[in-house]
């Protein structure tokens, strides 16, 4: 079934959890290397949405949405991309203090004791194009 756009309706961005990652490993025609773009070593810490955390609207991100668990922050990719830390999916839906690198990605949960004590870790993050 092909996707039909109305006249100045905007192309839809790739829902990748629903779309793309259950085709992997299932006799898809698509490979996974088709569609990683990179990998890098990451910096990955943890927030919360707390005003001493984020802006005067801590409930809500730079792309709109609500904070959700899980959701992800990153100064560099653009909004709606999917990343992979750990065998664990994320899509960026925030940003960051402009202080942070373009390497720093920031998880966000409810719970600052687990924040707390996740810390400040380096690991390989997948970036999916």
């Amino acid at each position: 079934m092909a996707l039909q756009l109305e006249a100045g309706e905007a192309t839809p961005k790739v829902d990748y959890k629903q779309n793309i990652l259950p085709m992997i490993g299932q006799n898809s025609l698509l490979p996974i290397e088709a569609i990683i773009s990179s990998e890098v070593e990451g910096i990955i810490t943890n927030y919360t949405p707390r005003p001493e955390e984020t802006d005067s609207t801590p409930f809500i991100t730079a792309s709109g949405k609500r904070v959700e668990e899980g959701m992800i922050a990153n100064n560099c990719l653009e909004i709606g991309t999917l990343v992979e830390i750990e065998n664990k999916y994320y899509v960026v839906e925030d940003r960051m203090n402009a202080r942070f690198s373009c390497n720093h990605f920031d998880i966000l949960t409810f719970n600052l004791e687990e924040a707390i004590e996740f810390g400040k870790q380096k690991m390989t993050v997948t970036i999916y194009d």
